[in-house]
C-alpha cells in the first residue's frame, strides 16, 4: 500500500516543444512512495512528455520534479535516471548494444558494481520477462514484443525505487500482457512505486491504486481509482469508463473496476435471488 510520504513531487511544471507545442500546462501533483499509479489520457494528453521530466531526460523549462525531495536538474538528472527506471514506449528509442545480454548489463556496469553482480542482474532480469533464451541475440532481430521485454530487463537490472512504464503493453500480446503485469506486481511487492501511462482504462482499472488523468497537457483529475467511474469526467477527458463498469450500470450502484469486484457484486445478486423474503 501506498505510504503518505511522496516519492515524487511535481509543482507548476510546463513544457513547450521548439515547434511551439505547450505538451504541459502547468502540473501540479504528487505520488505517494509505494504507489501503483496509472497516468490516463488520450493521445496528445502529455503522457509521454510528463514520463520523459520524471528521470530527467527532459528538464523542467518552468516549474519543479523532485524525486525524493531532490529536485532534477541539469547537475543531478544522472542521479534521477539510477532512481527512476523509465521504459521508453518504443523499444527501439532504449536498445543499443550489439546483444540483448550487453543492453540489460549496460546500466549495472555504468553503476559501477562488480562484475559478478553486473552478471547477477542481468540473469535475474532475463529471466523475469522471459528471455534467457535470447541472451547472446542481436537486438534488431528481435521481434517488436520482445524488444519491448528487453527494454524492461534493462530497466529492471537497474533495480530502481520508481519504475516508470509508456504504454507498456503496446506490442505484447494477451498472454504477455498479462505475464508483464504478475511481474510488476512482484516488483511493486518488492517496495517499487511503479508508475504507468495507458489509455487503456480497463488495463488501468485492474491494476491501479491511484490514477492521474490528463487532458491537452493539463491534470483534469488527481485521486483514487474511482475517479475512473466518474462518467463525466471520463467523457470530458476524451475516455471512457471502464467496460466492466459499463456493464453493471444501471444494475447497481456499487459499480466494479475489477473482474473480483464483478463476482461480489453477482454474488449479491444471486443470494438476493435465492431468497423469496428478501425484498428487492
Amino acid at each position: 500500500m501506498p505510504t503518505l510520504e511522496p516519492v515524487i513531487e511535481v509543482n507548476d511544471l510546463s513544457y513547450t516543444y521548439p515547434d511551439g507545442t505547450k505538451a504541459l500546462d502547468r502540473l501540479t501533483f504528487t505520488v505517494p512512495a509505494g504507489a501503483r499509479l496509472v497516468v490516463l489520457g488520450p493521445n496528445g494528453a502529455g503522457k509521454s512528455t510528463l514520463l520523459l521530466h520524471l528521470n530527467g531526460v527532459h528538464l523542467p523549462q518552468t516549474g519543479t520534479v523532485r524525486v525524493a525531495g531532490r529536485a532534477i536538474t541539469a547537475q543531478d538528472h544522472r542521479w534521477a535516471a539510477a532512481v527512476v527506471g523509465l521504459v521508453f514506449q518504443d523499444p527501439d528509442d532504449q536498445l543499443f548494444a550489439p546483444t540483448v545480454w550487453e543492453d540489460v548489463a549496460f546500466g549495472p556496469e555504468n553503476l559501477g558494481l562488480p562484475a559478478g553482480e553486473v552478471t547477477r542482474r542481468v540473469e535475474e532480469a532475463l529471466a523475469a520477462v522471459g528471455l534467457t533464451h535470447l541472451a547472446r541475440k542481436l537486438p534488431q532481430h528481435l521481434s517488436l514484443g520482445q524488444k519491448k521485454l528487453a527494454a524492461i530487463a534493462g530497466v529492471l537490472a537497474l533495480r530502481p525505487s520508481v519504475l516508470v512504464l509508456d504504454e507498456p503493453t503496446a506490442c505484447l500480446d494477451p498472454r504477455r500482457s498479462r505475464e508483464l503485469f504478475l511481474l510488476l506486481d512482484q516488483v511493486h511487492r518488492e517496495g517499487t512505486t511503479i508508475i504507468v501511462a495507458t489509455h487503456d482504462v480497463d488495463l488501468a482499472a485492474e491494476w491501479a491504486d491511484r490514477c492521474l488523468i490528463l487532458d491537452a497537457g493539463r491534470v483534469r483529475a488527481q485521486g483514487g481509482r474511482e475517479l475512473m467511474l466518474d462518467p463525466v469526467l471520463m467523457e470530458s477527458a476524451g475516455l471512457s469508463i471502464p467496460r466492466l463498469a459499463a456493464a453493471f450500470a444501471g444494475f447497481t450502484d456499487s459499480l466494479p473496476l475489477t473482474a473480483s469486484e464483478a463476482r461480489r457484486v453477482l454474488k449479491g445478486f444471486c443470494q438476493v435471488a435465492d431468497d423469496p423474503l428478501k425484498p428487492t
